[in-house]
This record gives structure tokens, C-alpha cells and sequence, in this order.
């Protein structure tokens, strides 16, 4: 399992002040985008669902078609992931 890095050392960051902190800053927005589920649930609602709303007259909409974006996005992430889990979003 791939773990988040940690502190300044692991973030490479020069040894300053403040640089505690900055990891401290780092670790929290990578782990708020570290779980896959809600990686993918934010991915489809900003990139997808705006293009699927878009050409909702032509049928982007409906369930099929957005049901083909979420299994490929889901393929993807277990590509990534190394994992068959299941990915529901």
C-alpha cells in the first residue's frame, strides 16, 4: 500500500521555520485525495457529469452512458490501485 509522505524529510522541504507545518499542510491535502471513492466521485462530478448534463438531448444522460463513464473511471482507479475492489461512486 502506497502511504502518504510525512514531515520534512519525506517531503524533501528545506529545514526552515515553518517547514514543519508545511508538511503538516501537505500531508492533510494529499490524504483529502488520497481515497479512491471519493477521488473518482469528485472526478466524474467536475469532468463528466457537466459533459453528460451537456448533451443530455442527445441521450449523454441517461443511465447507460453514464454508467459506461463510471465503470471505465472505476477500471482506471483499480489500474492504478492494483485492486479489483469495488469502487462504487
Amino acid at each position: 500500500m502506497i502511504s502518504t509522505p510525512q514531515g520534512v524529510e519525506e517531503w524533501d522541504l528545506y529545514k526552515m521555520r515553518r517547514s514543519e507545518q508545511a508538511a503538516k499542510e501537505l500531508t492533510a491535502a494529499m490524504d483529502a485525495d488520497s481515497d479512491p471513492v471519493e477521488m473518482l466521485a469528485r472526478l466524474f462530478s467536475k469532468h463528466m457529469a457537466p459533459v453528460h448534463d451537456k448533451w443530455a438531448d442527445n441521450g449523454a444522460a441517461d443511465s447507460e452512458p453514464v454508467w459506461v463513464s463510471r465503470d471505465h473511471l472505476r477500471k482506471v482507479a483499480n489500474e492504478l490501485y492494483g485492486t479489483t475492489m469495488c469502487l462504487d461512486f
